[in-house]
C-alpha cells in the first residue's frame, strides 16, 4: 500500500496543482483494481493498490470517489456510466485502474475478470476500450483529465484470433 502512495504522490500533487482550485464536488475519479480473473492468471496487488489510490483521493485529496475490485464486463459498464454522470459536473477527474490489459491492432483494452475471449470478434463486447474512456471525458467538457492504466499486459487470455 506505502509503496503505491509513494509512487502516485508525486504525480497526483503536480495534477492537482496544475488544475485550477475547485470544490471537493467538482473532483471525480473512477478507481478500479481487478486481480481475481476468472479465466486468466491472478494478480497479487490489484486490488489492494486500488484501496489505497481510492483511499488517498477521498481523503486526503477531497474526490468523489467511485471505486471497486474484481469487476465484471456489466458492472464495469454500470461504474462507468455513473462516472461519466458525475464527470459532467466535475472541473477535475482521475481514472486509474489496476489488472489486466491488452493491446489489439493499435487499441488498449481494459480486462474484467469475467473476460473470455477466443475471437478478437468478442474484444469490443467483453473488454473496454481505453479510448472509449477517453472520448467519454472529452464529450464531458472535463478541464483537467488523468488517466493511469496500472496494466499487466502479459496477454493473460492467451492468443486473440481473427475469425
Amino acid at each position: 500500500m506505502s509503496s503505491v502512495k509513494i509512487l502516485l504522490a508525486p504525480i497526483l500533487c503536480a495534477f492537482m496543482m496544475q488544475a485550477t482550485v475547485v470544490a471537493q464536488a467538482d473532483r471525480v475519479a473512477l478507481v478500479i483494481g481487478n486481480d481475481a480473473y476468472k479465466h486468466a492468471s491472478r494478480l497479487d496487488n490489484a486490488a489492494r493498490d486500488a484501496t489505497a489510490v481510492a483511499k488517498m483521493l477521498r481523503e486526503e485529496l477531497g474526490f468523489d470517489v467511485i471505486a471497486d475490485s474484481n469487476v465484471t464486463t456489466a458492472t464495469f459498464d454500470t461504474h462507468l456510466d455513473a462516472f461519466q454522470t458525475k464527470a459532467r459536473r466535475a472541473k477535475l477527474v482521475i481514472v486509474y485502474y489496476a489488472g489486466h490489459g491488452m493491446e489489439h491492432d493499435g487499441q488498449n483494452y481494459i480486462i474484467p475478470v469475467d473476460t473470455k475471449l477466443e475471437r478478437s470478434s468478442q474484444l469490443k463486447r467483453q473488454t473496454v476500450a481505453v479510448q472509449s474512456i477517453l472520448a467519454g471525458l472529452k464529450d464531458s467538457g472535463v478541464a483537467a483529465k488523468l488517466v493511469i492504466l496500472d496494466c499487466c499486459r502479459d496477454l493473460p487470455l492467451g492468443r486473440v484470433v481473427d475469425t
